[in-house]
């Protein structure tokens, strides 16, 4: 019976805590944020990035300027 009274007490208290946050400090920024916030610079002031190649699952070299005017994701990822 204690047992059940005290988780409870931890997840009411969980849950208070989870919804001030929300409306303290989650909605408040969500309110200041416009879509007029994020602004691309002009062409002009840009830097490009390097070209360079990697090798595919395939081993075929694919270089970064084939993709050029497309949206490239890259993701590293390390085992050691």
């Amino acid at each position: 019976m204690l047992m059940k009274n005290r988780t409870l007490f931890i997840l009411a208290l969980v849950i208070a805590l989870i919804s001030f946050g929300w409306q303290n400090y989650i909605q408040p920024l969500l309110a200041t944020y416009t879509e007029s916030t994020v602004e691309l610079r002009p062409r002009e002031t840009r830097h490009s990035v390097p070209d360079f190649s990697l090798f595919d699952l395939g081993g075929n070299a694919v270089r970064l300027s084939d993709y050029r005017g497309a949206a490239v994701f890259i993701g590293f990822w390390a085992t050691w």
